[in-house]
């Protein structure tokens, strides 16, 4: 599975895109049992954490600490050894269910779902956005996505 990537904006029309944050964090992908970064690289999350992300079900996500932590968020997962206490800071923050029926917002709805109240996990937030002028607006990095 190849996670869905970044595209440049070309002037296209994005009123009703869905936009969400730019996490500044480490690409993962969740298979149903393991957790790999994009390249398919195993992260040795601690069986704790795993055991928490629903089993048999592929998600694409981020794992992501906060703002300005991303070398430290890479120092935790780059570990073969992992440390508890890293990875309690660590959240797996979900874009989508890429093997899941539907359009990206079924998609989403099914990760809402699937993820309500989980310690580890959540569905990135999206939101509508309504024109050129509300994306550049937004006081943090968007990312649109087209609609379905």
């Amino acid at each position: 599975m190849k996670p869905m990537l970044a595209k440049c904006y070309d002037a296209q029309d994005i009123k009703g895109w869905l936009m969400s944050e730019k996490l500044d964090g480490v690409r993962a992908i969740w298979t149903g049992s393991e957790l790999i970064s994009r390249n398919g690289n195993k992260f040795f999350a601690p069986l704790w954490f795993t055991e928490e992300l629903p089993a048999g079900v592929m998600l694409d996500g981020e794992l992501f600490i906060g703002r300005n932590q991303f070398q430290r968020c890479v120092s935790i997962v780059r570990k073969q050894k992992p440390v508890d206490s890293e990875w309690e800071q660590l959240r797996f923050f979900v874009f989508d269910a890429p093997g899941q029926e539907g359009g990206f917002e079924e998609r989403l709805a099914f990760c809402s779902r699937t993820l309500f109240r989980n310690p580890v996990a959540e569905v990135v937030e999206h939101t509508s956005c309504r024109d050129l002028a509300h994306l550049n607006s937004s006081w943090i990095l968007f990312s649109p996505v087209p609609r379905a």
